[in-house]
């Protein structure tokens, strides 16, 4: 997708931003460009896009780029954001169950704003590539390694139970 393109993710209207969270994507590339977008959490695309697939088909963000995706192959990628209440969050990285790297990022960077939502697999400067989508999930928590472990890699059903959002009460 273009940058006036991509995927809106439309969020139920939480107690407010999510910055905790764990975002799954069920996806196999066409080919890898300079960059993949995988996750832009400004819709309004004034930035650079904020979890990305380099052309060495590592996965990360800011020159911190781990694991190996490959082309023409099913893969299920996690990653678990954790808000550490000091500005800064712990990015983990998951690659078909397999823990491959956290790095700290800056937590405004990362939040989720259910008032505007998020895109999938768009980005400003137009660093995106072609393949499928299959599923996407997105948790209020931060999984585990032995969870995401759990999940294995891409299949049928997808990474986790579908539940409807239901905002709080």
């Amino acid at each position: 997708y273009g940058p006036e393109e991509g995927l809106l993710v439309a969020m139920p209207q939480l107690t407010g931003p999510l910055s905790t969270y764990t975002a799954i994507w069920d996806i196999k590339f066409d080919a890898l460009p300079s960059f993949q977008a995988l996750l832009q959490t400004d819709t309004a695309q004034g930035n650079d896009g904020d979890f990305f697939v380099r052309s060495d088909s590592g996965l990360g963000i800011n020159g911190d780029y781990d694991g190996s995706v490959q082309i023409d192959t099913w893969h299920r990628i996690a990653v678990t954001v954790e808000d550490l209440g000091n500005g800064s969050a712990t990015l983990s990285k998951y690659l078909d169950g397999a823990f491959l790297d956290s790095q700290t990022v800056d937590s405004s960077r990362f939040t989720l704003d259910p008032t505007t939502g998020f895109l999938l697999l768009t980005e400003n400067d137009g660093e995106t590539g072609t393949g499928h989508l299959a599923h996407f999930a997105l948790s209020e928590t931060v999984l585990t390694a032995p969870e995401v472990l759990a999940l294995g890699g891409a299949d049928a059903a997808g990474p986790l139970a579908a539940t409807p959002a239901v905002a709080p009460t």
